[in-house]
């Protein structure tokens, strides 16, 4: 499913853009949601892999999916108003 493929990059692109440089008292909130989240879509990920065997994938995780592609659609519009 793409849209995972699309959150965990976006995921990715937060640590990086956000990782916190020298000085800096706190963490972004980006980069701690790209840290804290990224494991467990990758574990979407192996249950994807397995969706022959598990038909009813979209049933089970539909809520996070629908959150995936909330926020990538929020983040797409953040960047495009930058």
């Amino acid at each position: 499913m793409q849209v995972i493929v699309d959150y965990i990059h976006m995921l990715q692109r937060w640590q990086d853009e956000y990782a916190p440089q020298p000085g800096d008292d706190e963490l972004h909130p980006l980069f701690v949601e790209g840290t804290l989240k990224q494991e467990y879509a990758w574990y979407l990920m192996s249950q994807l892999d397995d969706s022959l065997e598990h038909p009813y994938f979209y049933d089970l995780y539909h809520k996070e999916i629908e959150e995936y592609e909330r926020r990538i659609k929020d983040d797409r519009l953040d960047s495009a108003h930058e």
